[in-house]
């Protein structure tokens, strides 16, 4: 049986926040975790453009995701990319999924990518508040964990568990934080 694999889209990756518990939890093992160097790049030069970050930091934050992520990166699919049926600026998001035998792309973009689109080749596009919505089901205690971890980690500056939450919830995956605020409360236990 092949793992159950997932395909970051840039603005994923783009979106710190989300980009690390996704993170996260690929180390859990609960999922592989794919991207392009394209769709890397692109949401490197994305933060760098804002000029809220050191170039130099963002560069190193990616190099040590494809690090530590190593077969993370797909390879080979650029002659996919005109036969995808998707917005012709995300074709290759969908090439490289359908190469690495994706199961789901996790995007904010869900409109780009349409399901007539997907269905040939089985792949699901999801929000990302979704996605974790979905590991929280599968897998509630590591999940659970992957977010204190996610908030202990947080230490320039330190965040607080409420912090994190909001930001997670900002970026992309409120329904996500709700719940994970409640069952942080109910466990009633710092991070």
């Amino acid at each position: 049986m092949s793992r159950y694999t997932i395909l970051l889209d840039a603005n994923v990756f783009y979106a710190i926040p989300l980009c690390d518990t996704a993170l996260r939890l690929a180390q859990r093992d609960l999922y592989a975790l794919r991207w392009s160097r394209q769709i890397l790049d692109e949401a490197e030069k994305n933060l760098i453009e804002t000029g809220r970050y050191d170039p130099q930091s963002i560069r190193r934050r990616f190099e040590a995701i494809r690090s530590h992520f190593e077969d993370g990166e797909v390879a080979g699919y650029e002659d996919l990319i005109d036969a995808m049926k998707c917005d012709a600026k995300d074709r290759h998001v969908l090439a490289a999924a359908v190469h690495s035998s994706a199961n789901q792309i996790v995007t904010m973009n869900l409109r780009d990518f349409p399901e007539h689109a997907l269905a040939p080749y089985d792949i699901e596009a999801v929000s990302p508040d979704t996605f974790f919505l979905n590991a929280l089901d599968i897998a509630p205690r590591a999940t659970t964990e992957v977010i204190r971890e996610q908030i202990r980690a947080l230490r320039k500056p330190p965040l607080s568990t409420a912090e994190v939450l909001a930001a997670l919830g900002k970026s992309g995956a409120p329904e996500f934080a709700q719940q994970m605020e409640t069952i942080l409360a109910a466990t009633d236990q710092d991070p």
